[in-house]
C-alpha cells in the first residue's frame, strides 16, 4: 500500500494507473481496503485507477460489502 501511494504521488505516473491483478489468487476483505486506498490516492493526484484480472473471491467480497460499483474493474 504505502509503496503504490508513494509512487502515485512521486510525480512519474499520470492520467491512468492499472493494477493487474492476474497473479493474484485469493485475497480477504484487507485487499479492498487496499485498493479503495490507493484508488482515494489516485483520484487525488488527479489520476485514473483500473483494476484488471480481479480474483473471484476480490469480486465476490465487493458485492458482498456492496462496494462493486465504487471500483474500477475493467
Amino acid at each position: 500500500l504505502e509503496d503504490g501511494r508513494k509512487l502515485m504521488t512521486s510525480g512519474k505516473l499520470s492520467g491512468e494507473v492499472v493494477f493487474d491483478l492476474a497473479g493474484v489468487k485469493e485475497t480477504d476483505s484487507s485487499a479492498l481496503s487496499v485498493l479503495l486506498s490507493l484508488m482515494r490516492t489516485a483520484r487525488a493526484q488527479g489520476m485514473r485507477l483500473r483494476i484488471t484480472h480481479p480474483p473471484a473471491s476480490i469480486l465476490s467480497l465487493a458485492q458482498t460489502y456492496g462496494i462493486s460499483d465504487l471500483l474500477p474493474f475493467a
